[in-house]
């Protein structure tokens, strides 16, 4: 396939800009395509269109909703299902979809993590993404799947309905972006399927690559004492844990141990902090913006404020803007991967506090697994020698940083040009 003969190009399941994390992979896999396809118009689905389509109009992207609306945190709680069932009784944006599913060329899976499913039935968010790739097989599209995660999923329909997917001889290939989900799929999928179909690519976010863009100047933090440490935390609910009262602790002693971190490293080295909310959004869950602001009011308590600062995150900011911020800072703390991912980007070392598979199988990609805790594990002892071993040993870390990552962006290219050279 040649760019002269792709003219429209669809990305489904564009997660939101409110994630700088997701507003990063989507502008990586931009870059590419217009880099592979530069005369291409492409359209995207997004869960947030209204805050998205401004944000992208600039580069000719359309945007356009889902099939039907899942839930999001924007909307307000009490309008949630209100919203859910209109756009099911009165599909104008189902129809929308459909025409701009039919004029595409090749339909994209937009990379990220969100063929997931942890309760006893699949939820919204998993059939509206479920949907439209169904769709673009029932219209004999030729897709592609950007680098994901999969899984867990904890049952047989969520299985069967993505291995289901999977199987199909228009999924041309299906990235993924660590080797547990790669695992996932090869357990789930029926046998005979060619191995080729399945294949390891970086997240998309490497890709990414400030342009001359604009965005806000950001803030200066010259002021905060050295050595100076950026931190970017979300909140977690441990779906594995069964009670209320089990998930509460687990959460205490995970926001304890970086507490008690911070406090450490105050008092041997003089640390200095500054927080960050690396997501807004879409849902309650995904906004970082109240464990941010709570993280800050505890460390006040035993950190001066001449050491400590809240920073405040602008809606649907550039990923620029953070990677610019992070170069301000010696190592970040974080249970965001993107932000350890734009950590890398700025050149400087992460201490990774995971919450799914993909934290730990993306760093240990890098050959950066060293820096990686599990969030049910991570206590006090071990996140303080991790963060201590990267502030004495940092400019070991960024060698190996600058040797692994400035690679990636090639690794990525190489792999997608091979995939649409062979699209027939």
């Amino acid at each position: 396939m040649t760019s002269q003969r792709v003219s429209r190009i669809l990305i489904v399941n564009v997660h939101s800009q409110a994630n700088a994390g997701d507003y990063a992979i989507l502008i990586g896999q931009l870059q590419l395509l217009k880099k592979m396809f530069p005369a291409a118009m492409v359209t995207i689905t997004s869960r947030t269109p209204e805050l998205d389509r401004p944000l992208l109009a600039a580069r000719g992207v359309k945007v356009i909703a889902p099939i039907f609306n899942a839930p999001t945190g924007f909307s307000g709680k009490w309008r949630v299902l209100e919203k859910v069932v209109f756009s099911l009784l009165f599909p104008r944006q189902a129809w929308i979809f459909l025409r701009r599913l039919r004029q595409s060329d090749f339909v994209m899976a937009c990379g990220g993590g969100y063929f997931y499913s942890t309760r006893r039935l699949p939820g919204l968010t998993f059939w509206q993404n479920y949907l439209h790739i169904r769709l673009a097989i029932f219209f004999k599209k030729k897709i592609i799947f950007f680098p994901q995660s999969y899984g867990p999923l904890e049952n047989t329909l969520s299985r069967r309905l993505l291995a289901g997917l999977l199987a199909s001889g228009f999924v041309r290939v299906v990235f993924a972006r660590e080797e547990t989900s790669l695992a996932v799929l090869r357990e789930i999928l029926p046998a005979g399927i060619d191995d080729q179909k399945l294949q390891s690519c970086p997240d998309m976010a490497f890709n990414f690559s400030p342009e001359l863009e604009y965005f806000l100047p950001t803030i200066d933090l010259s002021d905060l004492p050295r050595p100076r440490l950026a931190l970017a935390l979300r909140d977690w609910s441990f779906p594995a844990l069964k009670t209320g009262a089990a998930k509460k602790l687990a959460l205490e002693n995970y926001l304890q141990a970086v507490i008690a971190t911070c406090q450490a490293l105050h008092r041997k080295y003089g640390s200095s902090f500054f927080i960050y909310s690396q997501a807004q959004g879409p849902s309650l869950a995904e906004d970082d913006r109240l464990i941010s602001g709570y993280i800050h009011d505890r460390l006040r308590a035993v950190i001066p404020c001449t050491h400590l600062r809240l920073v405040g995150t602008p809606l649907g900011v550039s990923p620029a803007w953070i990677i610019d911020l992070l170069r301000q800072a010696d190592m970040l703390i974080t249970s965001r991967m993107h932000a350890a991912i734009f950590a890398f980007l700025a050149g400087i070392p992460a201490a990774v506090i995971g919450y799914q598979h993909k934290s730990s199988g993306i760093l240990q990609s890098l050959d950066l697994q060293a820096c990686a805790l599990a969030i049910e594990e991570v206590q006090s002892e071990t996140l303080q020698s991790l963060s201590e071993d990267v502030l004495q040993n940092r400019k070991g870390w960024v060698e190996k940083i600058e040797r692994t990552v400035p690679g990636i962006r090639k690794t990525i290219e190489a792999k997608f040009l091979g995939v649409f050279k062979g699209l027939k």
